[in-house]
């Protein structure tokens, strides 16, 4: 009957419609697979060119990379920059099933470890595997070869000083005439302060803290910037370590003694290279939370500012002080001005020795001890600093109690309290955190000394 036909016609509408209906969610699905890599690589680049600008959004922009680099499981491949999507997302992705899942974890093990720490800043070629020769980034069994190396080199300076044919040194009192001898006990002894360092450099390089902290910077873009800055670096310390090499040829040890004291340069160019890295890694995060603080739109984010900067006070701490490098480098340090120290004190009590030849040294010495003790200094400075010039965390925060909201008041009180109680920098054990109040009068004698022990060396 017409009822009966309206229900069918009905019926078969309602078909009809479910149908397109379907047809077009299947479309849209087929066309955000296709479309979505190029749609989201220019949302990227968009985002990435106004973050340049934007201090807040360019940290966002880090937390989001953060995340998805530690948490997602699905994307791994790497979209290019530009319209252009890479040949893996133009591939159709395979359907999902049981037998795949269940054979996932072959597939992980099959990838390619992703390279760790300082590494990620170096092209990966065969020069990334000459890096692993070099003193603190071959592991555990670099630094046991390495560690033989420096002792056998203290043994020999050692028995050539007690087997000396004229050993009046430790006979007589008269020890200012003995100074050339004398030194190279000093600095065979001062060769075994060498191994704390390489035990530092290596727990350094392999620990989970170093290598999120320069892989944060690398989700922020800022791989480029850390690659120049390492060149550059290493490029002025291997130029100072060759000029010292090529003074050490003319001194009278020349011959097996210079081997050995060239294992100490290639340790200082490292050790330097990496101690650089470590200062930009820090100033990097704190200049990062600067920006945002200097912002005037922190309302509600006080809270989130004070995690951000227990997470780099954390950072700091666990690369410097935990990881031992910064005892390390305090105790070699020491030993070298106890070299400092004796070479002036002999060369003032009898000038016809040859420790006036000695001059560079004491001027090396001298100048890595401050410029060390400077560069720690501005890590704690640029967060606790009352400077106008400095611009520090904790001055740029205080600039907001006047115009700060009603109901942000508490949270700004409690930033303040804690980045005054809970310090960030770098932090010795027995002497404490170095902040500038300590170092400053120690860089100001220093200024005023090097010119004079220059001149007592000379004369």
């Amino acid at each position: 009957d017409g009822r009966g036909d309206h229900r069918i016609s009905r019926c078969f509408a309602t078909a009809t419609a479910a149908c397109a209906l379907a047809d077009r969610a299947v479309f849209w699905a087929e066309l955000g697979l296709v479309a979505s890599p190029q749609l989201l690589s220019r949302l990227g680049n968009t985002l990435c060119s106004a973050s340049s600008e934007d201090p807040e959004l360019r940290e966002a922009i880090c937390l989001a990379a953060n995340h998805v680099a530690n948490k997602c499981l699905v994307w791994h491949a790497q979209i290019r920059q530009g319209d252009d999507v890479s040949v893996r997302d133009q591939q159709p992705m395979p359907e999902v099933s049981p037998a795949s899942s269940s054979c996932s974890d072959s597939d992980d093990a099959e990838e390619p470890p992703r390279p760790r720490g300082i590494f990620q800043l170096v092209p990966q070629c065969f020069l990334a595997r000459l890096l692993r020769l070099l003193p603190g980034l071959g592991g555990r069994v670099g630094l046991f070869v390495w560690s033989i190396c420096f002792i056998l080199g203290s043994a020999r300076d050692s028995f050539e000083v007690f087997h000396s044919k004229d050993p009046a040194w430790f006979a007589s009192r008269d020890l200012s005439s003995n100074g050339t001898r004398l030194a190279a006990l000093i600095i065979g002894a001062t060769m075994m302060s060498y191994i704390p360092l390489l035990s530092g450099l290596t727990q350094l390089v392999g620990s989970d803290a170093f290598d999120a902290a320069v892989r944060a910077e690398v989700g922020c873009g800022a791989r480029e910037e850390l690659r120049s800055f390492i060149n550059a670096t290493a490029l002025v310390v291997v130029l100072v370590a060759c000029v010292l090499v090529a003074i050490s040829s003319w001194y009278p040890f020349f011959g097996p003694g210079l081997a050995f004291l060239s294992l100490r340069h290639i340790v200082f160019v490292v050790a330097a290279v990496i101690f650089m890295l470590l200062w930009k890694l820090s100033m990097l995060k704190i200049d990062r939370l600067r920006d945002r603080v200097r912002l005037h739109s922190t309302a509600g984010r006080w809270p989130e500012i004070s995690r951000e900067y227990q997470a780099i006070v954390m950072m700091v701490d666990g690369m410097w002080r935990r990881s031992g490098l910064s005892s390390a480098f305090v105790l070699l340090y020491a030993s070298e001005v106890l070299i400092v120290v004796f070479l002036i004190a002999v060369d003032e009590a009898d000038p016809r020795t040859l420790v006036s030849d000695y001059w560079p040294w004491v001027v090396k010495h001298a100048l890595m001890m401050c410029m060390a003790l400077y560069l720690w200094a501005q890590i704690n400075s640029r967060c606790a600093s009352a400077s106008h010039a400095k611009e520090s965390l904790l001055y740029l925060a205080r600039q907001h109690l006047g115009s700060v909201r009603s109901e942000d008041v508490q949270g700004l009180m409690c930033f303040l309290e804690y980045v005054e109680g809970f310090p960030c920098g770098v932090e010795i054990r027995p002497v404490g955190m170095v902040a500038t109040r300590h170092v400053g009068p120690l860089l100001r004698v220093m200024t005023i000394g090097l010119p004079v022990i220059v001149g007592v060396a000379f004369r």
